[in-house]
């Protein structure tokens, strides 16, 4: 088979992954925030529009790491991969650096301050550091099948002393 051709189907493959990733990863994430701040919402006195201030902003969050992780996907992880698929590197963490960059990067385009989360509240902090890296986890977990598949084809067959007749 061409090489290029199969170089096209693991990035495809790749990037497939990373999709259910940045899925998962938000949608994960997004729950956990929503839990977290109707919880903070009731303990500070239950409202129904604090309840639904809660959700919605859960939602908005969401989708805000869906966005950002989609758009990096495209971006950033699939020319990494390929340029990393060339030299046979398949390992999670350059994806993971990729991943606080990209945060990071968002943040202080967004805010204007690289490092503002520092003075915010712990929640703040966590909610806005912690998707990229399970992203690149679930990411890796995903793709560890499909880089041992690669690391098994690559490798040369093993001799065989068996003679075929036929």
């Amino acid at each position: 088979m061409n090489e290029e051709l199969i170089a096209q189907i693991r990035a495809n493959l790749a990037f497939e992954q990373m999709v259910v990733a940045v899925l998962y990863g938000a949608l994960g994430c997004g729950a956990v925030y929503v839990i977290v701040s109707v919880l903070m919402t009731v303990t500070g006195g239950l409202s129904f529009s604090g309840l639904l201030s809660s959700v919605l902003s859960g939602l908005l969050y969401t989708f805000m790491i869906f966005l950002v992780g989609f758009s990096a996907a495209v971006v950033i992880a699939i020319p990494l991969f390929m340029t990393l698929e060339k030299r046979r590197h398949r390992k999670v963490w350059p994806y993971f650096v990729a991943v606080v960059v990209v945060e990071l990067a968002f943040l202080a385009i967004v805010k204007g301050d690289l490092f503002f989360f520092l003075g915010a509240p712990v929640f703040t902090g966590i909610a806005l550091l912690l998707p990229g890296p399970i992203i690149a986890v679930i990411f890796g977990r995903l793709m560890a099948p499909l880089w041992r598949a690669a690391e098994k084809a690559a490798s040369p067959a093993p001799s065989s002393n068996i003679l075929r007749l036929n």
